[in-house]
């Protein structure tokens, strides 16, 4: 049950130790809810900065990614097996750059977060099925795989064999007019960086929550004070008339207001 605020008029001049364990007990549940409260806005600036981590690496790859892929563009040359391997190895080296990072956060700053996991999982799928525009299994016979952490692998030997056989072919896997998966990759990350995305709400929601925080610390905080102020008052006036100051003989005279705290 809360306590009312101690002040001169209902105590008197000379608090009794049973007043001061009163107020000892409202001031102890105070600042377990300042304690309980910082520690949820550290958890939650901690998720918020996570949250810009990851819209970063995507926008990063996405960035790329687009590159590569010629901006979704169809090429009307005739594709070059030497830039294409080097293209599919910046493809799989952006990627992997991504997933790390996604990784790293999954075990850290964004342990569990739900945006996170979708954009890991969609990404991931994407690669496996191919979407609309790649078979499955098609990446792997020019010699690009998932391994079981997520990163892409390349098989020189078969993505050499495959240029060799087909240089046109294992570029539309990465780059076709929208449809390689180049353009759906990026075209995934942008969409995860667009302002409704997942990841966009959730740091809405966070900021709100952060605001709201803030708001009931104030007032925690202004309460505490308040009762810190009084209850040293009071016995400071204990002291100053010979009433011997705070239990266990501490004068709050000269002290500040939280001394007695100590």
């Amino acid at each position: 049950m809360a306590t009312s605020p101690i002040n001169a008029s209902n105590v008197g001049t000379a608090p009794s130790t049973d007043v001061y364990n009163r107020v000892q007990q409202t001031l102890s549940s105070q600042n377990t809810g300042v304690s309980k409260l910082n520690a949820t806005l550290a958890r939650d600036q901690t998720r918020l900065s996570g949250l810009g981590q990851l819209h970063s690496a995507l926008a990063t790859f996405q960035a790329k990614a687009a590159s590569l892929a010629g901006g979704g563009k169809a090429s009307t040359t005739a594709p070059d097996a030497t830039q294409t391997g080097k293209n599919v190895r910046a493809f799989v080296a952006a990627y992997n750059e991504l997933n790390q990072k996604m990784l790293a956060l999954q075990g850290g700053d964004l342990k569990g977060d739900v945006a996170l996991g979708q954009v890991s999982r969609q990404m991931a799928q994407l690669l496996r099925t191919g979407g609309d525009g790649v078979s499955a299994g098609a990446l792997a016979k020019a010699g690009v795989t998932l391994d079981g952490s997520g990163n892409l692998q390349v098989d020189d030997k078969k993505l050499s064999a495959a240029l060799a056989a087909d240089a046109g072919a294992v570029t539309k896997l990465f780059t076709n007019g929208g449809k390689g998966m180049a353009d759906q990759l990026a075209a995934k990350a942008g969409a995860f960086t667009a302002d409704n995305s997942v990841i966009r709400r959730e740091a809405s929601s966070l900021n709100k929550e952060i605001t709201t925080i803030n708001s009931k610390r104030a007032v925690l905080s202004k309460a505490l004070t308040a009762q810190a102020s009084a209850l040293a008052s009071l016995y400071s006036q204990q002291a100053q008339t010979g009433g011997g100051g705070l239990p266990g003989g501490t004068s709050g005279a000269t002290g500040t207001a939280f001394d007695f705290l100590a």
